[in-house]
């Protein structure tokens, strides 16, 4: 299975044999070092190996597996059965170097749990000192990559998503606080989970700091409809949470009473789980909205689209691809971007272009385009016929007319894709009366 470049392996025979020796006797060793609550051995678990050069290297590497162990936890702690825990998704890290682990008979191993905390091992000879013990797992929890690959929220976030970056941060950053809610505290009662699944709510609902439970009542009913009951459910919650955080004395019920009943019958904590999962499901089908999408997209003008293209083909090692969005982006109904800033991405964007079509050889339209890069032509209207010359010769070439099928045939062609839309829009615009 293979996630934002990790690619993650079940540690079977097969599997470990592959490695080098030093990677190969890490793992086995670790697979002694750890025991389920009841002494039992994995007999079960994933791996990856990987490359880590330099201390940021480290930090992404931790940013991935942060990222993914939360989604795969939020997809199986969603269905809202107790077939997981949250222990199950943790994941360490263990930096393979001789010098670090030791000799034969005594090696000592550094695991770094979830990123944060450091577990130390120790082995010697066949004997594991002081093994770790996972608590809170009976038995190991298997996930099928084939499940996942079609999993919606999995998809939401590895797959072709319409989710901003702002947007992804949101949702992660509440999945986490929900994935909280979870944790294992046999010892005390509720309060931690009702205290996280209120944060889980905030971060996934709030818009501003002021007046925090007014938005998300009304977000709540904007989303999942409007009664009595959810209003009088927000109420009792929010009490509960209060209490809890201040310090309060008499702590309201961990139960929702309704107004005509005598006593409590839905616990806040399972009840809690479902709003913010039907929360996430319809927020997430907003997002998934083609129309939607487009209306963010509009308020995005033609000056500001060309700004950061522009500036992107003035990095380095730029491929014409990243501009795409951009450029596909550009409308003629808005006239933000001037006849002088359109021609000065031209003279940028053009001498990448042709050098990438000679690459590609396709010396007809290269010399289209060099065409426009030597007109001595000053007047805007002059210079969007040339431009249209180049948008025709561009459009040729992506829309082959089969006459005896009276069919036309579409090219998938990055590339002049890409400059005709440029290209197809310079006229329009450089035709335009206003400046």
């Amino acid at each position: 299975m293979n996630v934002a470049d990790i690619s993650l392996r079940p540690a079977t025979e097969a599997e470990v044999k592959k490695e080098s020796n030093i990677i190969k006797t890490a793992l086995l060793d670790l697979a002694e070092c750890f025991r389920l609550h009841y002494n039992g051995r994995l007999s079960c678990w994933s791996f990856a190996v990987t490359h880590v050069r330099s201390k940021k290297e480290w930090m992404t590497l931790r940013q991935k597996f942060d990222k993914l162990t939360c989604i795969l936890r939020y997809i199986k702690f969603s269905s809202l059965r107790e077939e997981a825990s949250f222990s199950h998704f943790n994941y360490y890290m263990l930096e393979v170097d001789k010098r670090l682990i030791g000799s034969h008979d005594n090696k000592y191993y550094d695991c770094v749990l979830n990123g944060i905390h450091t577990v130390g091992f120790s082995k010697h000879a066949d004997k594991v000192y002081k093994p770790y013990v996972l608590r809170h797992i009976e038995t190991p929890f298997t996930l099928y990559a084939d499940n996942l690959a079609n999993n919606n929220i999995y998809q939401q976030f590895y797959g072709n998503s319409s989710l901003s970056g702002k947007d992804t941060k949101k949702f992660l950053r509440a999945f986490e606080w929900f994935n909280r809610s979870f944790l294992e505290v046999q010892e005390v009662d509720y309060s931690h989970a009702v205290i996280h699944l209120q944060t889980a709510m905030e971060s996934l609902l709030k818009a501003s700091p002021d007046g925090i439970k007014a938005q998300i009542k009304t977000a709540l009913f904007m989303l999942l409809g409007e009664s009595n009951e959810l209003s009088d459910w927000i109420d009792q919650f929010w009490k509960l949470r209060n209490g809890l955080v201040h310090g309060d004395v008499d702590i309201p019920p961990f139960s929702f009473k309704h107004k005509q009943g005598s006593r409590g019958h839905k616990h806040h904590i399972f009840f809690a789980r479902k709003v913010f999962v039907k929360c996430v499901d319809q927020l997430l089908g907003l997002r998934n909205d083609f129309w939607a999408h487009l209306l963010h997209n509009e308020l995005i003008s033609n000056e500001v689209r060309l700004k950061e293209a522009l500036a992107l083909v003035k990095a380095r090692n730029f491929q014409i691809d990243q501009v795409s969005s951009n450029l596909y982006g550009l409308t003629k109904d808005d006239l933000s971007a001037s006849k002088k800033q359109v021609l000065n991405f031209g003279k940028n964007f053009f001498p990448i272009v042709v050098k990438q079509l000679e690459a590609e050889g396709r010396a007809e339209l290269a010399q289209a385009v060099q065409k426009i890069q030597k007109t001595r032509l000053s007047k805007p209207a002059d210079i969007a016929l040339i431009y249209n010359e180049a948008s025709r010769k561009f459009q040729d070439t992506l829309f082959q007319n089969q006459s005896t099928a009276h069919t036309i045939e579409i090219r998938h062609d990055p590339t002049a894709n890409t400059v005709r839309t440029f290209l197809d829009f310079a006229v329009w615009r450089l035709l335009t009366f206003h400046d």
